[in-house]
Formats: C-alpha cells, structure tokens, sequence
C-alpha cells in the first residue's frame, strides 16, 4: 500500500498482490464458510455471495481498508438486515467508510459533502481494478503463463458440444471487468461457455447436486433422441470438459492494476453540479413555500444557477437559502431529506467503482488478445458451488 497526496487528499493506492490476498482471504474465512452454509437454498447463498462482493469491492476500493475484521462486521451486518443492498450500503457502510477516511459521521456540513465526495471518488478511482474470473482448474497453467484467449483449451470439444446447445461455437476472446460484483458473479460459473451449452432451464439445479452431476444430468438428456453414434460423440466431448473443470472446488479471479495516479478532471471536480440537480429535483415541492416569499424564491434561484455554474460562493449560498428557509419554516424537513438523499445517490452513483451498475460486466476486451503473468495477481477461494453442498456432505471444514 502506498499513500499520496492526490488533488489534497490523503489516497491510499492498493497494489494487485494485496486486492487478491483481500479477496482469497475474506472468501475462504470460517466466517464467509459458515454464513454460506446457513442458508436454506443454493439461489439464496449465491444471491448473498454476489451482493456482499458487489459492497466488499466497492468499500475496499473507496477506503482501501484491507482488514478482514471489517469485511466481516460488514458480512454479518448484511446478512441480518432487511435493507436493499442500496439502502444497506447507505446506512451501514457509508458511516464505516467516513470514520475510515476520518470524517466525523455525526457532523458532515454541507461542505464537508463536497469534500467527501471527491475524497471517496479519488480513492475509488485510484484503486481501481480489472479482472478476469476462470475456473481453478485453470490455475496451474495461468498462474505460469498468465491470461491467454489463444491458448484456450478443449477447443474441438466445445464445437461438438455446439450442435446441442442454443449457444453458438465461438472462438474465444479475452475480456475483462471492473472488480465488482460480476467478478463474483463470472466466478461461480466458469467456465462460462460451459454453463452456457449445458444448462437447461427446464431441468433444475438441486441444492444437494453439484455441478458436475447437474452438467452430465443435462448432457443426456439434450443428446436423447440423436443417432447413437453421433450422440457418444457429443457425450464423450461434454463429459471431457465436464471432468476437467470439476477436478478442483476453486474458482479464482485474475487481477489486473493500474500505475498512473488518477486527478479529477475540470468536469469530474464539478460535485455542485451534482448537489444542483438534487435540490432542482425539490422545485415542485418547495414552490408551494417559494410563492409565498419572493425574497426566499429569488434566492433559491440564484442558488440554483451558482451550483449549476460551480461558482466559488455557491456551497455559501446553498448553506444561507437553509438556514433563511428553515428559519421561515422550522418544522419542514424538505431540504433536510433532499440533501441527504441527494448525498446518498452521489455516493452510490458516482464515487463508488460501478456499485449500481447493472450491466453485464465492462467487457473490455484485452490487447492482443493476453496478459503477462506478471502484470495480473491471483485470487483463489473455494466456489460456492461446492462450499453449498459441503453442507450436505457433514464437511466438517472445506478444503481446496
């Protein structure tokens, strides 16, 4: 970990060795194991997995807070809360991220609102992360070789495999994503191309079934009804690649780091413009107040367009209309609740790395196609695939 000075704020920059250490770490604690195993079903343990990694990734990457006793408070907070990962990420880890980055969270000024978001979005984007998530059977030849899309394995299998399948044959390119939550996601599931081929929606995943028995369950029935010989010929394909990819319980994800120290740009140092669009939003409630008092509705305006142009006394002004409307109207809350969620989407939407993104991941397609071994650091964990139905098993403690 390296600290710097960026735009006058304290930045602690991550390096890829440490992100990963992070991750295979947190994901193969007694902690993580445990939780997994208490849920009742497959879908609600994979639902938790992708979520806590989506906030985990987000925290780690604003706060550069490494320490696995607070991913695990974090854990145990989500997992007994109600709250939509959203709200929960608001209410629950935002109040850690500001102590860690050592802003009093019972005070924030609006001020001190300007200077949060740029410090949380300047930590966020000077520790940001790409990735590529693979199976663990992989491991051993990536973790010599490093990412290679030509070298890709089982190629004249999977175009067997192809004449079953809804999904098409292609030859296979390397992609990556910001770490986020579907670097989890893409995780759980590699290969991908597999999970593609093989999985029938009208035949179910059983909680207690693993992956290996599932693939082979579909693989016989998509080949039920072909000629014998061409049917042997797709099975011994899918069950060469089946075995393969079942022969470990790892999933892993490849790192990929940035070196530049990243400032904002003239756009990017713009935050009144975010608080601006938040109290435009309160026009129409606020107008009921504003036409009775042309003195608070000029400046109210003149407000507006001083965050709209980011002009130098424009937190002053904003600061002034509160206090001159909550002065003229002391028990309406509509400023109050207009700032605090104007400061949650801030935070959520931008200064945080992809935290409401819903996408499919970046797809960001790799240069020539590979990376260096020495340019990505590996992540390994147990997939939760296997660490489910470990539990059905009476694993006393999970292994890789």
């Amino acid at each position: 970990m390296e600290t710097k000075i960026i735009d006058g704020y304290k930045i602690k920059k991550l390096d890829k060795e440490t992100i990963a250490r992070y991750i295979s770490k947190v994901f193969s604690s007694d902690v993580y194991v445990e939780i997994i195993k208490k849920f009742n079903t497959r879908e609600e343990a994979i639902y938790f997995s992708n979520n806590i990694s989506k906030i985990l990734f987000a925290y780690v990457s604003s706060t550069s807070d490494i320490y696995v006793s607070s991913a695990y408070k974090i854990m145990k907070d989500y997992l007994n809360s109600n709250l939509d990962i959203n709200d929960f990420y608001f209410k629950k880890v935002v109040p850690q991220s500001l102590d860690k980055l050592g802003y009093d969270k019972h005070k924030i000024s609006i001020k001190q609102m300007v200077d949060i978001f740029k410090h949380m979005y300047l930590n966020s984007k000077n520790n940001q992360f790409f990735t590529h998530s693979f199976n663990g059977a992989l491991y051993p030849l990536i973790s010599k070789e490093g990412l290679n899309g030509d070298k890709e394995l089982f190629k004249s299998e999977f175009e067997t495999l192809s004449k079953i399948s809804h999904s098409p044959y292609k030859t296979g390119k390397l992609f990556l994503t910001s770490l986020g939550g579907h670097s989890m996601q893409y995780a759980i599931h590699s290969p991908e191309r597999l999970h593609m081929m093989l999985s029938d929606p009208s035949i179910k995943l059983e909680d207690n079934e693993s992956l290996n028995d599932y693939y082979n369950k579909c693989l016989i029935k998509l080949t039920s009804g072909l000629d014998d010989e061409i049917k042997k010929r797709i099975i011994t394909a899918g069950k060469t690649i089946i075995d393969f990819y079942s022969s470990t319980n790892q999933s892993c994800i490849a790192i990929v780091g940035q070196s530049h120290d990243y400032k904002l740009t003239k756009s990017e140092n713009n935050f009144s413009f975010n608080i601006y669009v938040g109290l435009a939003k309160l026009r129409i409630s606020l107008l009921p107040y504003l036409n009775k008092n042309i003195d608070l509705k000029n400046r109210y305006d003149d407000m507006l367009d001083s965050l709209k142009e980011d002009k130098s006394n424009a937190i002053d002004k904003l600061i002034a209309f509160k206090i001159m409307f909550e002065t003229e109207y002391p028990n309406n809350q509509i400023i109050k609740k207009g700032l605090k969620e104007m400061f949650k989407k801030t935070i959520l939407d931008k200064c945080l790395n992809n935290f409401t993104y819903d996408g499919f991941g970046d797809g960001i397609e790799a240069k020539n196609n590979k990376i260096d071994i020495d340019q990505i650091a590996i992540a390994r964990f147990i997939n939760i695939n296997d660490l489910y139905i470990s539990k059905y098993n009476n694993d006393k403690k999970v292994r890789m």
